[in-house]
């Protein structure tokens, strides 16, 4: 059995018809599923940045704590020392100021700028 000519080209582009709507279809889903996807990214990506950049401060503040910790020894250090100093030398707190001040004198290089006094009160100032 044949069909006429006619009713196999009704049927031949009813066909066609129907395929180009449903890959119309087909490509608008792809389009909203693109679209999708682009957000979803750019949530994970903002998230991604707020973690790392969560992530920076507290290294930060662990590095800050650690630095000053360390500085909180190392003030420590030296007031237990300089307290044992002045008991085993036998110095008052006047006496042990002094001493100090002479030692980190000598220390200082002999280009050194050194004032004494405050403010503009300077008594001494070697050029």
């Amino acid at each position: 059995m044949t069909l006429p000519t006619d009713n196999e080209n009704r049927i031949i582009q009813k066909l066609v018809s129907d395929q180009a709507a449903q890959t119309a279809s087909n490509v608008q889903q792809q389009s909203q599923i693109n679209a999708l996807i682009s957000v979803v990214v750019g949530q994970i990506q903002q998230e991604i940045g707020l973690y790392q950049s969560n992530q920076t401060q507290i290294a930060a503040v662990l590095t800050q704590t650690a630095a000053a910790t360390a500085k909180a020894l190392q003030l420590d250090s030296k007031s237990t020392a300089y307290t044992a100093f002045q008991s085993v030398l036998g110095f008052n707190s006047s006496e042990l100021l002094r001493y100090l001040y002479l030692k980190n004198l000598r220390a200082a290089p002999a280009t050194a700028t050194l004032a004494v006094g405050f403010d503009s009160n300077t008594l001494w100032q070697n050029a």
